[in-house]
């Protein structure tokens, strides 16, 4: 039987197209998440009445991305509304995730009670990646001065000490004894991975790679600097997750997927 060989032009075609699509334009970590902003005007905030009312609320303005909207107040469940009622005093910011699934959040706006003079700060450590090492110190200073704590909506207790806490946001809320006033803030434990330890090197290697996210390369975007992947990290850590990205290279691991997701978690730190 004879043998059948392609052309030497159509194999380097046949050649070119692989190369194509095993890092094309069409990547969907090419959509461009930086065009979505959300903000909280000051004028569409309202201020709860007193301490036993919970009658604030807050409006959400955003601009950029792909309509239809999704809104999230202080990492609670997405709604089509972009408006918030029946808050207490307190610190909030919305997500918002647009058509495309990039999300961005808005500055803490502070709904705060008139003649109220509480406040609190907190100290938090490293909780690592995947697991449940965050410690969080609370500090309440006016008020009576008899507080009791709350954290990610457990029970009041009279320590100011929370530790097994897990990386994310934490409703943190502060109790005035004496007046049953509350001021309730949005704390964020961090993770702790590393850039230069952990993430540089997992881009390089399956991402950053000859024909792809490099300069000259198929995909529509280099990842050749901690510049260019801090502007891409939500998509990165999107399409590493569902197994779209990377097309070429080194497939990765599921820890390295988490690792991935840790940072940008964190803010996608120059560390």
């Amino acid at each position: 039987m004879k043998k059948f060989r392609l052309p030497q032009t159509a194999f380097a075609i046949a050649l070119l197209l692989l190369t194509l699509y095993a890092c094309s334009s069409d990547d969907p970590e090419s959509v461009d998440c930086n065009t979505l902003s959300v903000s909280i005007p000051e004028s569409a905030r309202k201020n709860p009445t007193d301490c036993t009312s919970n009658d604030g609320s807050v409006n959400v303005s955003v601009s950029g991305g792909k309509e239809p909207y999704q809104y999230s107040l202080n990492g609670g469940s997405f709604q089509s509304n972009p408006q918030f009622v029946n808050l207490a005093a307190g610190e909030y910011a919305v997500t918002v995730k647009d058509a495309n699934g990039c999300e961005a959040t808005s500055n803490s706006a502070v709904l705060s009670l008139p003649g109220v003079t509480m406040n609190f700060t907190t100290t938090t450590t490293l909780s690592g990646c995947k697991s449940g090492d965050g410690t969080m110190t609370i500090a309440a200073t006016g008020g009576s001065g008899d507080f009791s704590y709350q954290v990610g909506g457990g029970s009041f207790v009279t320590t100011a000490v929370f530790d097994g806490l897990t990386a994310g946001s934490k409703s943190v809320t502060v109790r005035d004894n004496a007046n049953n006033c509350t001021l309730t803030k949005q704390v964020t434990v961090l993770n702790g991975t590393s850039y230069a330890t952990d993430i540089k090197a997992i881009i390089e290697t399956s991402c950053a790679v000859s024909g792809c996210h490099v300069s000259g390369g198929a995909a529509p975007f280099a990842l050749t600097t901690l510049a260019s992947i801090q502007d891409r990290a939500a998509a990165i850590k999107t399409f590493t997750a569902n197994g779209s990205m990377p097309k070429s290279g080194t497939p990765l691991t599921q820890l390295q997927k988490d690792r991935i997701a840790c940072w940008v978690d964190d803010g996608a730190p120059n560390n």
